[in-house]
């Protein structure tokens, strides 16, 4: 969402398919209730406090600058999100995940998505307390790649949870479907979406943003197939058994055609 310019209030929004299914309803079905601001556009070295013209004039090149389109990928917009921070936090927070791996791969199972999940676990420094209390969200970009599970404070959401809820998300600039929950961790499966024989392995990215600090960071995880060991089928052995018979017999037992 942006201004189209900055000489009307006039915004720009891409609505998600719920949204258009509640705003067909009528005004009162469609309410906002939380928003965030960010700066992405922003290049603060054209801040000019050398403007003859006065303080008032510092940011006058910023402020005319105009805004990006609406964009729905968030793995390309509202990276740097405006934030209030507590008094004397010096710092501004910073996330990671607990082992420090960004691009992990995973191996599919023949029970995926319900066995050996994936955890990832988001921490906050400046100040370490940040996220405590509401979580971080994570949002999976493709569903049939991943299912993601909350885990933890104030857990909402995750792909089984959308799916029974219909609330997956359709991201119309990928072409996926997505699927967002809220935790202090989160379990990660494979899909269990292979083709028999696919040899190759898929991607999907988890994105997490801190609910109370904001702050985003992006998990590129790759999965590669689950691959069914067979056994080949071994002709019993055929011949005199050891009651005298002949045809195939058992392993220290009697012949299975005369019953030995």
């Amino acid at each position: 969402m942006g201004y189209i310019d900055n000489t009307l209030v006039t915004i720009d929004s891409i609505v998600t398919a719920r949204g258009r299914e509640l705003l067909s309803k009528g005004r009162g079905r469609f309410k906002v209730t939380k928003f965030a601001v960010a700066d992405d556009e922003i290049d603060y070295r054209l801040w000019d406090s050398n403007n003859v013209n006065g303080s008032v004039y510092y940011g006058q090149v910023i402020e005319n600058m105009s805004l990006t389109e609406a964009n729905p990928n968030q793995d390309k917009t509202m990276n740097f999100k405006m934030l209030s921070l507590p008094k004397n936090i010096e710092l501004v927070p910073v996330m990671a995940i607990a082992g420090g791996n960004y691009s992990p791969t995973i191996q599919s199972t023949e029970a995926s998505p319900y066995s050996d999940p994936f955890i990832i676990t988001p921490m906050t420094y400046n100040p370490s307390t940040g996220n405590s209390i509401l979580g971080y969200t994570a949002t999976v970009s493709d569903t049939s790649v991943l299912t993601l599970e909350g885990q933890g404070t104030n857990v909402t959401g995750g792909s089984r949870w959308a799916i029974d809820n219909g609330e997956l998300i359709y991201n119309f600039s990928t072409s996926k479907t997505e699927a967002k929950a809220t935790g202090t961790s989160f379990k990660i499966h494979p899909a269990k979406s292979f083709p028999i024989g696919y040899s190759g392995t898929r991607t999907a990215s988890i994105t997490i943003i801190g609910n109370e600090t904001a702050g985003k960071l992006i998990v590129n995880i790759t999965v590669k197939p689950w691959v069914k060991t067979t056994v080949p089928d071994i002709p019993p052995p055929t011949g005199p058994g050891p009651g005298g018979g002949t045809g195939p017999f058992l392993k220290g037992g009697g012949n299975l055609q005369n019953g030995g």
